[in-house]
């Protein structure tokens, strides 16, 4: 009998211990839901907002850049190789040089002793002088490039340089009246002088501000040499840069050359004028 009632009394307490625990784990349970849901509720970061507005938008910046980049350039260009690549930095690096007149600089890009046109084609011209006033209105335009072998890239270029032709055919005229008046001088200049002279009609006559300009499109050669890419000086490229000069050696000989200057009045053989220097 004693063990019945403490059965009874064991289930009664067990059973009363379950129900308080049910109803803590229910408690707990509401709570949590109350506290997510409040999570829920709760108004989104505006610091978390703004930073992901500020990594996106230089990304979209960057992709906008390349879609015009794409767009001006073409996709050529991510096919060019390094090769390529280098051999037109060095045409860039040359033109940048000229047209600053840092010949020195130029050095790097191509042989300046190659730059200098044989004296058949400029029976009247200080060269070193052409450059000095004129290399500073060239300008390079690349067009496109082309692997000819493992050490030959050639750089097809648009240049436009002063045309020199105009410019020899005054200076030739200058020259002749300059020659007639020493001539008849009573004191002719010695030939040092003379030489200063002539340079001095050569910078007048090449160094105008609205002297007319020339574009020719040119393949220019790149060879890597001595672990670096450069410019070769051929015919071609000398031509370009000299704004035709090669030309104007075909036209001193030619049947139909262009007309030249008028001498001034005084000058003219046979004018009786003695002029000075």
């Amino acid at each position: 009998m004693k063990k019945d009632i403490k059965d009874i009394i064991k289930r009664s307490k067990d059973k009363s211990e379950k129900k308080v625990k049910g109803q803590d784990q229910d408690k707990k349970a509401k709570k949590e839901n109350k506290i997510k849901n409040k999570s829920d509720d709760k108004p989104e970061n505006p610091k978390k907002s703004k930073k992901t507005i500020i990594i996106i938008v230089p990304l979209l910046l960057v992709a906008a850049a390349a879609a015009v980049f794409l767009f001006l350039f073409g996709p050529d260009y991510l096919m060019t190789g390094k090769a390529e690549k280098s051999a037109m930095k060095s045409v860039e690096g040359m033109f940048d040089s000229f047209k600053t007149l840092d010949f020195g600089k130029a050095e790097e890009y191509i042989d300046m002793t190659g730059v200098d046109v044989p004296k058949d084609y400029t029976p009247f011209t200080n060269l070193q002088m052409i450059r000095n006033v004129l290399f500073d209105r060239l300008n390079g335009q690349i067009v496109s490039s082309e692997r000819i072998d493992e050490n030959t890239v050639t750089v097809k270029t648009n240049v436009t340089a002063v045309r020199i032709k105009p410019v020899m055919a005054e200076f030739a005229v200058k020259v002749l009246d300059f020659t007639i008046r020493d001539l008849r001088s009573e004191n002719p200049l010695s030939d040092k002088e003379k030489e200063k002279k002539i340079n001095e009609l050569l910078e007048a006559c090449a160094s105008k501000p609205d002297l007319e300009t020339v574009t020719n499109e040119v393949d220019i050669v790149v060879k890597y040499v001595n672990d670096a890419w450069m410019v070769v000086s051929d015919d071609s490229l000398i031509n370009a840069l000299y704004g035709g000069i090669i030309d104007v050696a075909g036209d001193l000989f030619s049947a139909d050359p262009e007309p030249v200057p008028e001498l001034d009045s005084e000058s003219k053989p046979g004018s009786g004028s003695s002029g000075s220097h």
